[in-house]
């Protein structure tokens, strides 16, 4: 079982494709599944589950092996997957998105860290001018503190109708709105950038798998001040040990020795 919704999570359902083995694909909304459509020994789900929902489909649907893929920010359902394969016994394996590469770009360049999006959004409160956001929609409440955030705050989000409803009852205007299936090139950022006037462009360090380094260039070029929220830390009693992570290359090497 794949709990994807991510590129690493869509790559690692192609490889396994290949095999003989069948494979359940989860994604947390309807669009993350559509992302990846059902075929031959494939099999795609949506919709966010607790422990118990998913202990109830690892003995429904017979899973011998869970892949955590993931997005690195995704920090309560990686904490639930963890806790229902421990409690079933199932083997765990946690596909980490490599950030070194695009943290370490950053290196000697003028941008602010913030350790959550609420703490980006209060300093952001006390500044002016125009702000795109790139964090996503999950926590797009916490921007509502800002002064005028209706008319400042330029929202880039996944294009899915519950994200829409969402904006529209937090009061964005649709001319606020730029719903769109990322990652993207810097040309597109830096034209974003242009096109709204940002003084400031919010992002996770997504890494060079989720367009980071791309955010970064067009900031430069765009003289955009770049605010990015760090990466959530690893505090869970539950992290599996070191040898249970791998990269996506390292897992799929790894997959492909067990399952031939």
């Amino acid at each position: 079982m794949i709990f994807g919704g991510t590129t690493e999570g869509r790559e690692l359902a192609q490889c396994l494709m290949k095999t003989r083995h069948k494979i359940l694909y989860s994604a947390a909304t309807e669009y993350g599944a559509l992302l990846i459509p059902e075929s031959g020994n494939l099999k795609v789900r949506y919709g966010r589950m607790q422990v118990e929902d998913m202990l109830q489909c690892f003995k429904e649907e017979d899973i011998s092996m869970v892949l955590d893929a993931t997005h690195p920010y995704a920090v309560l359902a990686g904490k639930t997957i963890r806790k229902a394969a421990r409690l079933a016994d199932i083997r765990y394996l946690r596909i980490r998105r490599d950030l070194e590469a695009s943290t370490s770009m950053l290196s000697g360049r003028d941008f602010r860290t913030f350790p959550t999006v609420k703490d980006a959004a209060e300093w952001l409160r006390h500044e002016e001018g125009k702000i795109l956001i790139t964090t996503g929609s999950k926590e797009i409440e916490a921007y509502t503190c800002i002064p005028d955030y209706k008319e400042r705050c330029f929202v880039r989000a996944l294009p899915q109708e519950a994200v829409l409803q969402k904006l529209k009852a937090l009061g964005f205007p649709g001319k606020m709105l730029c719903l769109m299936q990322g990652p993207f090139s810097e040309d597109l950022n830096f034209a974003l950038l242009k096109q709204t006037g940002a003084r400031f462009l919010v992002s996770k360090n997504s890494g060079e798998t989720g367009g980071f380094p791309e955010k970064c260039e067009a900031a430069i070029r765009a003289g955009a001040e770049l605010l990015v929220i760090g990466a959530p830390p690893e505090t869970d009693p539950l992290k599996p040990p070191r040898e249970q992570e791998m990269t996506l290359i390292q897992a799929e090497t790894y997959l492909s020795q067990i399952y031939e």
